[in-house]
C-alpha cells in the first residue's frame, strides 16, 4: 500500500513538473509570439504611413501636373489665335483685344470650374490651401484671426479637407473661421488677416488674372 502511495506521489510529482515546464514554455512561446506580432504590426503600421504619404505626395503632384498641363494647353490654344491674327496685320490683332481676352480666358475658366469638380482637384485644393497658410505661417508678425474663404462649390463639398490646415493655424494660437466667398474666385482659397490687415489670395481666379496678365505682355496686346 506504502509502494503504491509512493509511487502515485511520484508520478504526481513528475506530472507537475512536466505540467510547469509546459506551462512556462506556452508562455514563452505566446509572450515571444505577442513580440514578434507587435513588431510586425509596428513595422507594417510604419509601411503604410510611408505608403500613404507617397501616394498623397504623388496624387497632389498628379493633380498639379494635370492643372498646368490645363494652362498650357490654353497657352498654345492662345498662340495659335494670335499668330493667325498678326498674320492679318497688327492693326487686327489690337482691334480685335477684348475679343481675343474672352475668348481664351473664357475657355481657360470653363476648363478651370471643370477640374474642380474632378476628383484630382481634391489633392490639388489641399495643396493651395496648405501653401496660403505656409504663407501665413512664415510671416514675421502672426496674426490673431484667420478667415478662410472658399469658392460656393469648395464651401459645399471640401469643407472637411481643409480641417487640417486650420489645425496648422490654430496650433500657434490663431483663431480661424470659415467663410463662403460671395465672389466668384472658382477654386482655391483666399485667407484674411484682419488683425494686421493682409490678404492671402491663393485662388484660381487670381491665377487667371495673372495669367492674363502674362498673356498682354507676351501677345503685345496691352493698350
Amino acid at each position: 500500500m506504502s509502494h503504491s502511495v509512493r509511487r502515485v506521489s511520484k508520478e504526481r510529482i513528475v506530472m507537475s513538473s512536466i505540467d510547469s515546464k509546459l506551462r512556462r514554455f506556452e508562455h514563452n512561446v505566446i509572450n515571444k509570439a505577442a513580440m514578434e506580432r507587435d513588431q510586425m504590426l509596428a513595422e507594417i503600421d510604419e509601411i503604410t504611413k510611408n505608403t500613404l504619404k507617397e501616394t498623397k505626395s504623388a496624387y497632389t503632384k498628379s493633380a498639379k501636373e494635370m492643372y498646368t498641363k490645363g494652362m498650357e494647353d490654353v497657352r498654345k490654344e492662345a498662340r495659335m489665335i494670335i499668330s493667325a491674327a498678326k498674320n492679318n496685320g497688327q492693326s487686327s490683332v489690337v482691334s480685335k483685344r477684348d475679343e481675343i481676352i474672352d475668348s481664351v480666358f473664357q475657355e481657360l475658366e470653363n476648363r478651370l470650374r471643370e477640374y474642380v469638380q474632378s476628383k484630382a482637384y481634391e489633392a490639388y485644393f489641399t495643396y493651395k490651401l496648405n501653401e496660403a497658410v505656409d504663407a501665413v505661417l512664415s510671416m514675421t508678425k502672426i496674426p490673431r484671426t484667420a478667415e478662410i474663404c472658399f469658392a460656393a462649390y469648395d464651401y459645399d463639398h471640401h469643407l472637411k479637407l481643409a480641417e487640417f490646415a486650420a489645425q496648422r493655424l490654430m496650433g500657434r494660437g490663431i483663431r480661424v473661421t470659415f467663410q463662403k466667398s460671395e465672389n466668384d474666385f472658382i477654386g482655391g482659397c483666399m485667407i484674411n488677416l484682419p488683425t494686421i490687415g493682409r490678404v492671402i489670395d491663393n485662388s484660381m481666379k487670381s491665377d487667371v488674372l495673372k495669367e492674363q496678365e502674362q498673356f498682354l505682355s507676351w501677345s503685345n496686346l496691352s493698350l
